[in-house]
């Protein structure tokens, strides 16, 4: 004897399948003509409804997708950008340019003693393949660091971040990379102290990290 499915789809198709039979056989089963067209009317519209609850889903991950890609590329331009500000801001000995462009400008810096080597450089992978880059370090109020990397073909290291955080995410590495490495950089007036040099081998399925000795 035939049960009714538990999910939605079972049942829809566990109707269509019958329907004609029951079409066909509707006095000898005991049912009616009225009932079996209104079952053929509640079935089409449940199958109909089943296929535009699927169309929304598809639609909304499509969405959900566009906005995750627009939102990365947007924030990926947008700190390049802050860091041309910066930079023309440091160029032009301006401050007046971080008031204009509605940014914060960079913390002073201390003087005269230098920050820790920066140390314990990791690096984890995140959900959308992004690196997140964590360290440990102490140094007196205003120490920023350089977050710098080296990837195949590069002649050296180049600066790709500058934060007072012991934290930075690189998200624009470019596709297929099987190796990067990464060196942090920490500054302050007069002072520059480099971390040991990580070298991250990227793979399909696992991640390696090496410590090895700063240049």
């Amino acid at each position: 004897m035939a049960l009714l499915p538990d999910d939605r789809l079972g049942r829809i198709e566990f109707f269509e399948e019958r329907l004609n039979a029951w079409a066909n056989s509707a006095a000898a089963i005991g049912l009616t003509p009225a009932q079996i067209v209104e079952i053929e009317s509640l079935t089409q519209a449940a199958r109909s409804a089943y296929g535009a609850a699927n169309l929304a889903e598809i639609t909304r991950k499509a969405a959900t997708n566009k906005l995750r890609t627009d939102a990365r590329n947007m924030r990926v331009f947008g700190a390049a950008l802050i860091a041309t500000i910066k930079a023309y801001a440091e160029a032009n000995n301006d401050p007046s340019v971080y008031e204009k462009a509605l940014i914060d400008p960079p913390s002073p810096r201390g003087e005269g003693t230098p920050p820790d080597q920066p140390r314990m450089l990791r690096a984890s992978l995140d959900t959308d393949g992004s690196l997140v880059l964590t360290w440990k370090g102490k140094g007196p109020g205003g120490t920023r660091y350089d977050v710098t990397r080296l990837l195949p073909g590069d002649g050296g290291f180049k600066v790709i971040g500058d934060t007072s955080k012991k934290r930075w995410v690189d998200n624009d590495l470019p596709a297929g990379t099987g190796q990067v490495l990464y060196r942090v950089i920490a500054r302050q007036t007069g002072f520059e102290v480099g971390s040991t040099i990580l070298t991250v081998r990227l793979g399909n399925t696992n991640q390696e990290q090496i410590i090895g000795q700063a240049a």
